[in-house]
């Protein structure tokens, strides 16, 4: 049932509620959709070996590191990479646990 028959089957002081109603579900809708990703994001990686450098660790230690996080690092030619996406996921779920 859509929200015109739902109106049209209540009070007029319900009406209000209903309607109400459908516009909390549609912020939520929007909200969901603004927090989707581009594919380019999803697909965007970073280089294992140059985040370790980065962070003075080697590249071994580095892929140990985000596996242990929960992140997935594999191979993309002669390199091993992450989705940059899948890294910000694991650095928020540190800052949050407190941890980092």
């Amino acid at each position: 049932m859509n929200a015109r028959e739902r109106i049209r089957k209540v009070t007029p002081l319900e009406r209000f509620d209903v309607l109400a109603g459908e516009v909390d579900a549609l912020g939520d809708r929007l909200r969901m959709l603004s927090r989707e990703q581009s594919v380019d994001e999803l697909l965007e990686v970073i280089d294992v070996a140059e985040l370790g450098q980065r962070y003075g660790v080697s590249r071994e230690t580095m892929r140990k590191k985000l596996t242990e996080a929960g992140g997935t690092v594999f191979k993309l030619g002669k390199k091993q990479v992450i989705r940059k996406i899948k890294l910000l996921e694991i650095i928020e779920a540190l800052e949050s646990a407190d941890i980092v």
